[in-house]
């Protein structure tokens, strides 16, 4: 399965009076530091698997495999004024995809991040064969879970991921 090259349209969401515009586009390596600093919040670490804090060269090495794999699509979600408001991630295998995302502090509690979420599993769906989008969130990341809960994301059991216990989560493709 091969990824739309169309995937870093705009989505202009104006029509819904209630949610904020959000334009998704694919990341680049022009984005690398902006995405190390998100990486890096203390707040998106703390929510991670993996805690530990990310050093700029082993970002800018995982940034380069991760713009060129069509396995991936990394986007980067900006607010109606352009300015630059979070990422998402889905790595995809198959008919299925593991979604992973993150809100820049300055656009959190805004809906950003559940505009983001929902609009690009739309997209996701739209442009690829994934039929099914995990999501695992720590069970103490209540602002996460109520994102992709209203995102039609819904509960199916609890794991670990990385020795952590994590919510899966699933969202699957209309039929």
């Amino acid at each position: 399965m091969a990824m739309a090259e169309n995937i870093g349209i705009e989505i202009d969401v104006r029509a819904r009076a209630a949610t904020p515009r959000v334009e998704l586009r694919r990341a680049t390596e022009a984005d690398c530091q902006l995405l190390w600093e998100w990486c890096n919040d203390p707040m998106v670490r703390a929510h991670s698997f993996e805690s530990e804090p990310i050093t700029f060269a082993e970002h800018r090495r995982w940034l380069g495999r991760k713009v060129v794999d069509p396995r991936c699509a990394l986007l980067i979600a900006a607010s109606g004024d352009g300015m630059p408001i979070g990422q998402i991630r889905y790595d995809l295998t198959d008919d299925e995809a593991v979604v992973s995302v993150s809100v820049d502090e300055s656009a959190r509690g805004r809906g950003h991040g559940t505009e983001l979420i929902r609009l690009s599993a739309e997209k996701i769906f739209a442009d690829t064969s994934v039929k099914i989008i995990h999501a695992f969130i720590k069970p103490g990341n209540k602002v996460s879970l109520r994102a992709f809960e209203r995102c039609g994301y819904r509960t199916i059991g609890r794991l670990a991921v990385h020795e952590q216990p994590a919510l899966h989560l699933v969202l699957e493709r209309d039929r």
